[in-house]
């Protein structure tokens, strides 16, 4: 070793908490990539903000665990965290280490960040049934900016392009249908592939951690094969537990079925390979819902939904209505915690959403964080909100149950 140079050091942890149960016994430790004290989310866990790489070896070999278990799997699920867009130019809050390996581009406006090598494989997985589904905590609209349709999300913490999802604070209440629907997901899931989140303890952990603890238990009932290598823990598995990717420790590293410590988008890459999935390339075009083209150029749109959002059960051509996204035009809410708000059409996002102005009650929070329940505590204040374009296509479709808005007549 040079003069000078300082000595490699590597993740100190069981061969679970650094690789997973999945474990081989010849899998070197993850390298200390970027060293810190710091807690990673204060408050809500101790686990530090240092990064660890697996040696490319090791990885490789882990991707192709990674793909047998998608291609076992029949109800996989995403689940992603900050860490998810933090290479297509949005920060996270967990990402402390002084000399940082993540990939984090500056300068980039959060409502102009475009998807990344890892949101694209993942819809290009969704279009080949490989995912089933994905429970969204960030709020960029990127996994729709890569193709991914609306019915197939559960944006659980908010979303920045839907004016009946406001973004949820971290005292705040999530939306009743939106968790419904996180804990339908949680019970069908076969398999969560973890990504880039801390698993700090949030409600929609819950689909990570359940599928973990559905694979225990049925581990349970096994007896080990081959003490080298534990591949015999999936033969006749019906439950196939948590895959965790990211370049930090979580709380559930020990629990997991696979553990993977490298660059979000670098795993993506190797898995899209080694499924033999064609996603080459930056994206480079925006975003364009599959629409009738005169339709879209008139920004006039025939839907089957009622006056109130609601999907029509019998859909015939009288029945359908008018979303009208004209600029100037005005719309209502129809769900959510501004359920009821008018706001007007003001313009076009550089990629062609909508913006609006919406005129909302704001209610005033006492000093004990609670909102005052007396109308004479709020006031009125317009907001600037966007309405995502693959909403539009979600709306010509159907896909829907409900719209977040509607055209006043």
């Amino acid at each position: 070793m040079p003069s000078g140079s300082k000595k490699q050091t590597r993740l100190s942890c069981s061969q679970k908490g650094a690789h997973g149960v999945l474990y081989h016994k010849d899998w070197t430790f993850p390298i200390t990539a970027s060293e810190s004290v710091q807690e990673a989310r204060p408050g809500y866990t101790k686990v530090r903000a240092s990064e660890y790489l697996d040696e490319p070896w090791v990885l490789k070999e882990k991707v192709k665990e990674l793909a047998k278990l998608l291609k076992k799997s029949n109800h996989a699920v995403a689940y992603t965290g900050a860490g998810m867009s933090t290479a297509s130019g949005i920060p996270d809050y967990a990402t402390k280490a002084p000399n940082t390996v993540a990939e984090r581009p500056a300068n980039i406006p959060p409502a102009n960040a475009m998807p990344s090598k890892a949101h694209r494989v993942l819809v290009d997985f969704h279009k080949k049934g490989l995912i089933k589904y994905w429970v969204q905590q960030n709020h960029d609209g990127l996994p729709q900016k890569a193709g991914l349709p609306q019915h197939a999300i559960n944006e659980i913490h908010g979303s920045w392009w839907d004016p009946s999802n406001p973004v949820v604070k971290m005292s705040g209440d999530l939306r009743d249908d939106l968790f419904t629907l996180l804990l339908e997901c949680e019970q069908t899931t076969d398999l969560c592939l973890a990504v880039g989140t801390s698993l700090s303890g949030m409600n929609a952990d819950r689909v990570a951690t359940s599928a973990a603890e559905r694979f225990a238990a049925e581990q349970k009932q096994k007896t080990r094969k081959d003490e080298t290598k534990n591949a015999w823990l999936m033969e006749d598995c019906v439950h196939l537990g948590l895959v965790i990717i990211t370049i930090q420790q979580t709380t559930a590293d020990e629990d997991c079925t696979l553990r993977i410590f490298a660059d979000i988008n670098t795993v993506f890459k190797m898995l899209a390979e080694e499924m033999g999935v064609d996603e080459s390339g930056p994206q480079t075009t925006y975003y364009v819902p599959d629409v009738p083209r005169e339709a879209l150029a008139s920004c006039v749109f025939r839907i089957p939904y009622d006056n109130k959002g609601k999907r029509h059960k019998v859909v015939s051509e009288e029945s359908k209505t008018i979303l009208k996204l004209t600029e100037g035009s005005r719309l209502r809410i129809t769900s959510g915690p501004y359920a009821g708000s008018i706001g007007t059409v003001t313009g076009r996002h550089k990629e062609g959403h909508f913006q609006l102005r919406v005129s909302v009650e704001i209610k005033k929070i006492t000093k004990s964080g609670r909102k005052q329940p007396k109308a004479s505590s709020s006031f009125m204040a317009t907001v600037p909100m966007k309405l995502g374009l693959w909403y539009v296509e979600a709306a010509v479709k159907g896909t829907l149950p409900e719209l977040p808005v509607v055209s006043l007549k």
